[in-house]
């Protein structure tokens, strides 16, 4: 909830966007509900957002959807650790279902065009704009549809193959041209 509105997000990667312009006053973590309904497979918009837009929508009691969330525990770009002048930290935010990892860059970070460079560890990341940009099997990094920074493998599972984990942390670096 924000000082204007009520929102139901899938995930908070998406907060960022509305934070940037307007004042958060209650943040709720969804609950999940019982197992001993028929639950959707895919997406939890028929199970749990769409029921939390229901209540919003009848003045219900914000705390009978879930629990409260601290705003400081969010993931997100706000959150990013600024190391040195042209060198910041993010983390890993959750993954898609092809295994690419999602994290809490935004592509505002960069100013103007330049070189970045992208590691977890010794892990290093091409940027590029296309997978194909890459052999097979060979991890790349690129801004998604919602201009947060994903990290990938080429035709392949990044989470799985480099052990990439919620929270990891990665270092990304502007080269000036």
């Amino acid at each position: 909830q924000t000082e204007q509105y009520y929102y139901v997000f899938p995930e908070s990667a998406l907060l960022y966007w509305v934070l940037k312009r307007q004042t958060l006053k209650h943040l709720i973590a969804l609950k999940k509900p019982s197992l001993s309904r028929k639950q959707a497979q895919t997406f939890h918009a028929k199970d749990i957002m769409v029921p939390a837009a229901i209540q919003l929508s009848q003045h219900k009691n914000l705390s009978l959807l879930g629990k409260n969330y601290k705003p400081e525990k969010l993931p997100i770009a706000d959150n990013i650790q600024k190391i040195g002048r042209s060198h910041w930290r993010a983390k890993i935010l959750g993954f898609d279902n092809f295994g690419n990892a999602i994290t809490n860059f935004p592509r505002e970070q960069i100013k103007g065009k330049c070189r970045i460079e992208i590691s977890i560890g010794a892990i290093h990341f091409k940027v590029c704009d296309y997978y194909d940009q890459v052999p097979v099997g060979q991890p790349l990094a690129y801004f998604g549809s919602m201009d947060f920074l994903e990290l990938g493998i080429c035709q392949g599972n990044a989470r799985n193959k480099l052990l990439l984990m919620n929270g990891q942390e990665v270092d990304i670096f502007q080269i000036d041209s």
